[in-house]
């Protein structure tokens, strides 16, 4: 599933907020940054084998750019802080090839806004940020896109007195053409969406046990904006470790209902974010 790291950032946004040690722990980063104008993040996805076999050079998820073959998804982002919740900068992606082969590729470079309390209650809070995507590829500049405009959200609820909260990260990502091309049997669609529901149970300060389904689909250009065809689904049952407010690592096991679910057709992997200034 194509979700661009939002579900790490996702992960990592409940699990601040879901402690009051965390809560505390975050502010008291906060605080220090302040001193500097410009923060820097990183947040990764790794895409690994099997659970039946995970040295297994080839990743159950399939083809992609990158021929199936376990990898790691990066995204540094450097934002300058308009205040403490609000920052822009640009958005850095590249992806590390681990099997068959090893290299990497830049990915599209992209601009952003990044609001982390758009809407904030005592247990509720909306995380949102807006991108400009530049066809900086020769995947994107072969499939004619000019530019892509994406919405992120993240909302998230504690339910009060428990240790569960939910949450859901979802967004919604248009792009313009000059042609609309098919690349090998692909295409990218003028419109796209993506939807992630989450719970997730705090075992204390520090561990989470996380349970996210993901489904997105998009739209051919030409279509009818209610034709979407969708991607496929998949459930991801992990845990979440905090190890200090800054940095913070998921683990998890990936299936996919519309497959026979067996341990050959599930995949290892693990989301990691880190705050670097």
């Amino acid at each position: 599933m194509r979700n661009l790291f939002s579900i790490a950032l996702a992960i990592g946004a409940v699990f601040s907020a879901n402690t009051s040690f965390a809560v505390d722990n975050t502010n008291t980063i906060e605080a220090k940054v302040q001193k500097s104008p410009v923060g820097i993040s990183y947040s990764g996805i790794y895409d690994g084998g099997q659970l039946s076999n995970p040295l297994n050079a080839q990743s159950p998820t399939g083809t992609d750019a990158m021929g199936g073959a376990q990898r790691l998804r990066n995204v540094v982002y450097i934002g300058y802080r308009a205040t403490d919740e609000l920052s822009f900068g640009p958005r850095i992606e590249f992806h590390y090839k681990l099997t068959q082969g090893q290299s990497m590729s830049l990915q599209d470079f992209a601009v952003k806004a990044e609001k982390s309390n758009l809407i904030k209650t005592s247990n509720f809070n909306l995380w949102a940020d807006l991108r400009a995507y530049l066809p900086t590829t020769d995947a994107s500049k072969a499939f004619g896109i000019v530019t892509g405009i994406r919405s992120t959200q993240i909302a998230s609820y504690n339910l009060p007195g428990t240790r569960w909260s939910l949450s859901t990260m979802s967004y919604l990502w248009a792009n313009t053409f000059n042609t609309h091309s098919v690349v090998d049997g692909e295409y990218r669609g003028n419109l796209e969406y993506y939807i992630a529901p989450s719970i997730q149970y705090q075992l204390n300060s520090k561990l989470a046990f996380v349970w996210t389904y993901e489904m997105g689909g998009k739209n051919k250009l030409g279509e009818s904006i209610a034709y979407m065809i969708p991607d496929v689904s998949d459930l991801q049952t992990g845990i979440s470790y905090d190890f200090s407010g800054n940095f913070n690592l998921s683990p998890f096991v990936e299936i996919y209902p519309s497959q026979n679910i067996t341990i050959n057709n599930a995949k290892l992997g693990m989301y990691i974010t880190a705050k670097l200034i």
